[in-house]
């Protein structure tokens, strides 16, 4: 897991330091879904092999929300291999991608994780 999960409203307030995109849920009594980021280092903290990963990551979870699973499976895959940082939400979003089937997916869709329960 992470250690910490930031909303994307508290992330906009701190502009010297680099999030990793984590997921969008949608929880329990609420209609909207929100982003939520890991923070990672100070900006000027992060090495090249890190800014590569976050940018990789932003990329798969771009292809996984727009249903090019197959391009987001690879990326996914490759990223869980070579991970700088915790390896987890790789693994998710593979699992999710092997586990739905788009050809009945909710027209509706929009990527977020829906919580059923507090």
């Amino acid at each position: 897991g992470v250690a910490i999960l930031v909303t994307e409203e508290t992330m906009k307030e701190c502009p010297h330091i680099s999030f990793r995109l984590i997921d969008k849920v949608q929880v329990v009594g609420k209609t909207a879904a929100v982003q939520l980021f890991e923070p990672i280092n100070f900006t000027d903290k992060l090495d090249e092999e890190q800014l590569n990963e976050v940018k990789k990551s932003q990329q798969a979870i771009t292809l996984f929300y727009n249903k090019n699973w197959p391009q987001a499976l690879s990326l996914f895959k490759e990223l869980h291999s070579t991970t700088v940082f915790s390896p987890n939400i790789y693994a998710i979003f593979i699992e999710r991608i092997k586990g739905t089937d788009l050809q009945t997916l909710a027209k509706d869709w929009n990527g977020a994780f829906k919580h059923t329960q507090k």
